[in-house]
């Protein structure tokens, strides 16, 4: 059954079975997203217990941007913690940041980086996915399992910072993270790509935003056999940080060449060819014939891995009766929102005609406050004048005649 969904109008989403549709971008239709209980049926099964460095045998390589140097050592620390061996490509920049860099990896203790090791300047353009695609898919090629990261920040959030840890924290937070997200590739050689489940700080967010029209001109150009749906679930790795084996992106590297001339950074926060194509990561998946899933949130630690093998649902299959029924909800809450907004501007009418019955008796008290104070102040100015007549010369004078006067009378 549809049903509006807990706090619809703070998540911006109502519910539609197995999905929810999220209507929180400013602009374009409303995303069909998976929900919470499906995103359960998606995720990779954790180890139940450390696998204390006995990894899968894979050769694992490592993609770090790191436009950011500060967040640069705390994501190498981390590494060091987390990660067996392994091949590090670092993308930066400028040559300052590279020494800085170079400074950093010089101070790590034990680090796991013992085969390749490459700090490299790229040019200042597409944001952390171009360098992927162009520099990290190249050195990528002889590893088995790559995990990419990038020194996220999200300045024009408030969560920003909080949102940088758990995506670092769901992805090598941990051995058994790592242990985990290690064994589900070597143990199943479709699955390609290996994403954050979302947390609640971006739930509302992960939408097509200004973006579904960009993504299907790069589709058609990228994948003509392939049509994009609006009514098919979005699934992306919101942060552009995951686990995934260098061919599941191999589709999407095509793309760099139609986004010639990258544009100029600073990037808008939405609505540009990168931002598309960050939404586009688990249909080049699918497209290179590998699997997609999800991994735990740093909320819940994910099931054990007795637990089946994760639920299988592709992101280029359209959902028309989920999607449909959803715009229905939507609409629904919508006709309720435009009632409640109707109750409360006739309340609204109501409180003005009130306010200003108010400020007319209001004036009313102030005009005959002010005509009494008027007629108060007259009648102290006569008394005193009075009081300043029977106190004059004349007035002694005249004392005599004025009673004679009243004797007359």
């Amino acid at each position: 059954m549809n049903s509006l969904s807990a706090n619809a109008a703070a998540h911006c989403w109502v519910a539609s079975g197995d999905y929810e549709l999220n209507f929180a971008g400013l602009c374009g239709a409303p995303t069909l997203r998976p929900s919470p209980a499906l995103e359960h049926m998606l995720r990779l099964p954790r180890l139940q217990q450390d696998s204390n460095g006995d990894f899968p045998p894979l050769e694992l390589g490592v993609h770090l941007h790191a436009f950011h140097v500060p967040e640069c050592q705390r994501i190498l620390d981390q590494l060091c913690e987390s990660l067996p061996s392994c091949d590090l490509l670092i993308t930066t920049d400028s040559h300052a940041k590279q020494t800085a860099i170079e400074d950093q990896l010089n101070r790590c203790s034990s680090p796991p980086w013992q085969k390749r090791l490459e700090v490299r300047v790229v040019p200042n353009r597409g944001r952390n996915i171009v360098p992927l695609l162009r520099d990290g898919l190249d050195f990528l090629k002889p590893c088995t399992l790559a995990l990419h990261l990038h020194t996220k920040r999200t300045d024009h959030k408030s969560f920003g910072g909080s949102w940088f840890a758990e995506l670092l924290n769901a992805l090598v937070g941990d051995s058994i993270r790592v242990g985990s997200a290690i064994e589900a590739f070597a143990s199943h050689p479709d699955l390609g790509l290996a994403m954050p489940q979302a947390g609640e700080l971006i739930r509302p967010y992960l939408n097509w935003g200004a973006n579904f029209d960009i993504a299907a001109v790069l589709v058609q150009s990228l994948w003509p056999g392939r049509q994009l749906s609006i009514q098919a679930p979005l699934v992306f790795p919101q942060g552009m940080m995951f686990w995934f084996r260098p061919q599941a992106l191999t589709p999407l590297a095509l793309a760099i060449d139609l986004l010639e001339p990258l544009p100029l950074e600073p990037l808008l926060h939405d609505g540009t060819p990168l931002h598309a194509l960050e939404r586009l990561a688990a249909h080049a998946c699918e497209v290179a014939g590998l699997r997609w899933a999800l991994l735990p949130s740093v909320d819940d630690p994910g099931h054990p891995s007795t637990k089946p093998w994760p639920k299988k649902l592709s992101v280029w299959d359209p959902q028309p009766e989920a999607y449909l029924a959803g715009v229905a909800a939507l609409a629904e809450h919508h006709r309720q929102l435009k009632s409640k907004l109707a109750e409360r501007e006739a309340a609204f009418a109501d409180l003005n005609k009130h306010r200003e019955s108010l400020e007319e008796n209001l004036l009313e008290r102030d005009v005959a406050l002010a005509t009494a104070a008027a007629t108060a102040a007259t009648v102290q100015e006569l008394e005193a004048e009075l009081r300043g007549l029977r106190q004059s010369l004349s007035w002694r004078l005249t004392g005599p005649l004025r009673r004679a006067k009243r004797l007359l009378q």
